[in-house]
């Protein structure tokens, strides 16, 4: 279920410190695949493995480009303003910033992009960066012409989404902010065992985060336990169906027909109708017959909601998980 410019594909710890010229409880979840990285605030050069291959880091970067809205709130989060980030496909100033995105100051340089998602690498060049935080439209054809402007990080594992935890720790070492970086971790897993604490019944229960594209018929599923968007769920003591699972094995999101509804059988469902409504869903086959329908914990939500569970940050996880509370409740027996 990517959610990006395409169509899926904890407040900040303090003020925003300005480093650029424009803009001046609970069990803790595995890591599908940990960043390395070399290197510490004692002065030493930093260096980081990732998907793509090594960025080393001399000095702290104060230029820093972002392209997806995890690394934009990666950044918020540790109270750092970049001096550039992408907008939406249709580019300009229609991207509209997330509700938990507030921090990020208006004056900050939009960079447009394409309808397919291409963006221009001539815009990321025009801002002098000594750091860019690329998403999925950053390709092994374009990644050399970005890392050649300054050193480019995409993923830092190989999930179609990192944990966000991941992103805060490598930043941290990046920017030399490691103490900032793991007080924002240890907040926002405090505000999520809170949530764990009022629902004790949820351990062992099952969750989907999903979509259906009304425009494709379509069913899109995250059916990764190892990826970051799963991540939430299982600290919350979760976990996904086995059948999803064995089902969609080796994909992190599923593409599914609207057939294979029964696949979303979990008992607490957050739910994307992407291009219809609720009601239009009671038409599937078998979609009044499911399990979380028919108990309450079937939850829709709206396009930024699901942003903020499927690309999770330590911003955007206080604010969604406020959304779901009723079905939360709902399959706790509450």
């Amino acid at each position: 279920m990517q959610v990006s410019r395409r169509h899926f594909s904890l407040a900040a710890t303090g003020g925003l410190t300005t480093i650029s010229l424009a803009a001046c409880g609970g069990e803790e979840p595995a890591a599908s695949s940990e960043p390395s990285v070399a290197g510490s605030a004692s002065g030493e050069a930093v260096t980081v493995e990732h998907a793509n291959g090594t960025a080393t880091f001399e000095t702290a970067p104060s230029r820093i480009v972002a392209f997806s809205s995890q690394w934009i709130d990666a950044l918020l989060a540790l109270g750092v303003t970049p001096v550039g980030y992408v907008g939406t496909a249709t580019g300009g100033d229609d991207r509209q910033l997330y509700p938990w995105e507030t921090a990020l100051p208006t004056g900050v340089e939009q960079i447009t992009a394409s309808a397919d998602g291409t963006v221009s690498i001539e815009q990321v060049a025009a801002l002098t960066p000594d750091l860019i935080l690329g998403d999925w439209s950053v390709t092994a054809d374009n990644y050399s012409q970005f890392d050649e402007i300054a050193p480019t990080i995409v993923m830092l594992g190989e999930a179609q989404v990192d944990r966000w935890e991941d992103q805060l720790t490598t930043l941290g070492q990046i920017l030399r902010l490691e103490e900032d970086a793991q007080a924002v971790v240890d907040e926002t897993y405090a505000s999520i065992d809170e949530v764990a604490a009022e629902y004790p019944a949820l351990q062992g229960r099952t969750f989907a985060l999903a979509q259906y594209l009304f425009s494709t018929q379509q069913l899109v599923i995250v059916a990764d336990p190892e990826d970051g968007a799963s991540d939430l769920f299982r600290r919350l003591g979760m976990e996904l169906p086995e059948a999803l699972v064995t089902a969609a094995a080796g994909q992190g999101r599923a593409m599914l027909s609207p057939e294979q509804v029964d696949l979303l059988s979990a008992d607490l469902v957050v739910f994307l109708p992407n291009g219809g409504t609720e009601a239009d869903l009671a038409a599937i086959p078998g979609w009044t017959e499911l399990p979380s329908v028919r108990s309450g914990g079937m939850v829709y939500v709206d396009y930024a909601t699901v942003v903020g569970f499927n690309t999770p940050s330590a911003l955007s996880v206080s604010a969604v998980l406020q959304t779901i509370d009723g079905g939360l409740a709902a399959v706790s027996g509450s």
